[in-house]
């Protein structure tokens, strides 16, 4: 699926920085999109994503973080602590770099319903000139909704973190404590809007689906905007070979999916080309080894 829901800021941003770095989001934005559709045609009544399509979504939402980041002008030392924030590093954060990625938070929030506004007026756009069906249309706005829903939470636990630092050593019924918990639970409200659930509830599962998502993207390639061309085409083509859409998990053996690549027209080229460019963990480098 070709992305659309680029707001003005995203691409006035896209076009300042080049076209390479326009490529990068444009390719990460699109193969969130196709894992969305992929889980939605496994199961429409249960949209969830596996363990590994988190993973992989995870990795490609750092490329939009950062673009939502750039358009809404939060630069240096803000954009570090908001990007840390959004991978869970809070360490030795202070409460007032807390309450700024609270601040800031709230504008990818802004962000992020921009966009999903500007990909349904796209997309009925599209529909209404017949050159998407009614089904692709339903499958796009299936797609983009949950992706709002999902980046939106991911939003939500990163406030429900910085929350956590500006709470401090603060106990129940201790001064403050109610006050401070009314705060936090109306912020993340404004996250997981119909879900019902809460601050406790996106801390309690916090910790078990990084660990999660952490192992399975062990030995994804990693997107980042400053990457070249080159690198965005051998990640994509690293990702496509140990990644089964239809169940949306990577292949349990991955040596054994190399090996088969290898055999293919122009397999050992590929291979080439994918470990001089591809942005690889060491883990990936070694399932490669073992093939």
């Amino acid at each position: 699926m070709k992305r659309t829901g680029y707001t003005a800021e995203q691409i006035a941003e896209m076009k300042k920085r080049g076209e390479s770095a326009k490529s990068v989001v444009e390719a990460a934005a699109n193969d969130i999109s196709q894992v969305y559709i992929n889980a939605n045609k496994r199961d429409e009544k249960n949209r969830a994503l596996t363990v590994d399509e988190q993973a992989r979504v995870s990795s490609n939402m750092q490329v939009i973080f950062e673009s939502e980041a750039d358009a809404l002008k939060i630069t240096g030392d803000k954009k570090n602590t908001l990007m840390k924030a959004l991978n869970g590093e809070f360490n030795n954060m202070s409460k007032s770099q807390a309450q700024q990625v609270i601040n800031d938070m709230r504008g990818m929030r802004e962000q992020a319903n921009k966009e999903y506004d500007q990909q349904a007026a796209d997309q009925k756009k599209l529909l209404d000139g017949k050159i998407i069906t009614q089904d692709t249309y339903n499958e796009n706005m299936a797609a983009a909704e949950q992706e709002r829903v999902d980046k939106l939470s991911k939003y939500g636990v990163a406030v429900a973190q910085a929350e956590e630092v500006l709470r401090g050593n603060l106990k129940q019924g201790e001064a403050g404590y109610s006050e401070w918990r009314t705060n936090a639970e109306n912020e993340i409200r404004t996250y997981t809007e119909n879900t019902g659930i809460g601050l406790d509830d996106l801390l309690a599962k916090l910790g078990d689906v990084n660990k999660k998502t952490a192992d399975s993207g062990n030995v994804l390639a990693k997107y980042a905007v400053g990457m070249s061309n080159d690198t965005k085409k051998a990640n994509d083509a690293w990702n496509t070979m140990i990644f089964d859409p239809k169940t949306g998990e990577i292949k349990t053996n991955i040596p054994e999916a190399i090996a088969e690549a290898l055999k293919g027209k122009d397999g050992w080229d590929n291979m080439q080309f994918i470990l001089k460019n591809a942005n690889l963990t060491t883990n990936a480098r070694f399932a490669v080894a073992e093939a």
